[in-house]
């Protein structure tokens, strides 16, 4: 129902699009691609700018921006610029609709709300919806230039700057079943491929096997100057993956990578999942 009142809103003070190709534009790599990927899930289209596109938004934007779609301002960019990104993509052939995702950082996000509102006043044919990953509500200058506003919090998580990269896999093996795997991680994992496999489910037995046939393993027990790790804690997400996909047989693979082993405990820094 929420959502069907959200529809109704845009609907009724913007124009409907023409078809179903959505440029996102953002300040943050990582919402941006969030939002890509929930426009092609919904079935929209978020295709490829083109190259006279991208080059116009470049001369605008700051080195390090990213102009293909996503456009990626980063979050050094002034509200100028954000807002000339807007105007650019507005005029884009290749374009129907624009979502602008802004998390505030070094301009207050009424500016950006500012700079919106005058921006898609200029695109009367394009809609504009607004998206801004705030603590608060959205700003309320959205709201009465008639684009559709929607505020989201975020967490912020701790920075992992230490410990070593581990892997913990599951895949299905046909005759087997499901099979863990567990190594050094990283970038490096498929060079170096220090792993190892077993079945499932995993016994105490079977996860200091493991851990004992690493080449890696000194990593984790301490080597040279470096304080030996939390074993322990890695050991226990090595059984509580086994335990997990024995009870939810509907995982067919999971990648956790990179998983850092510290001193106090193991903490997983990116997951990959599909059922």
């Amino acid at each position: 129902m929420e959502e069907m009142f959200d529809v109704a809103a845009v609907l009724s003070a913007q124009p409907v699009p023409a078809g179903r190709r959505a440029a996102v534009l953002t300040n943050g790599g990582g919402p941006g691609i969030l939002v890509a990927d929930a426009c092609e899930a919904a079935g929209l289209l978020v295709p490829e700018l083109s190259d006279d596109t991208q080059a116009k938004l470049r001369a605008g934007l700051p080195p390090q921006a990213s102009v293909k779609n996503p456009v990626d301002t980063v979050a050094s960019a002034t509200a100028e610029q954000y807002g000339q990104a807007l105007r650019l993509l507005g005029t884009a052939e290749e374009i129907d609709a624009i979502i602008a995702v802004y998390i505030p950082a070094f301009v207050p996000a009424e500016d950006i709300a500012r700079t919106i509102t005058a921006a898609a006043a200029a695109l009367p044919a394009k809609p504009v919806i607004a998206v801004f990953l705030t603590a608060g509500a959205a700003p309320a200058s959205l709201a009465d230039a008639g684009i559709a506003g929607h505020a989201a919090e975020f967490l912020v998580q701790e920075q992992i700057r230490d410990g070593v990269e581990m892997i913990v896999g599951v895949t299905h093996d046909p005759a087997f079943g499901p099979l863990v795997l567990a190594g050094l991680g990283g970038t490096m994992v498929e060079v170096l491929g220090d792993v190892a496999v077993r079945i499932t489910p995993l016994s105490g037995t079977d996860v200091d096997e493991m851990l004992r046939s690493l080449r890696s393993c000194r990593l984790l027990t301490g080597y040279r100057q470096s304080p030996p790790l939390d074993v322990a804690a890695f050991a226990e997400l090595l059984h509580r993956v086994s335990a997990m996909v024995e009870d939810i047989p509907e995982i067919a693979e999971l990648d956790l990578n990179p998983v850092f082993a510290r001193q106090h405990g193991a903490v997983v820094a990116d997951v990959r999942l599909t059922g």
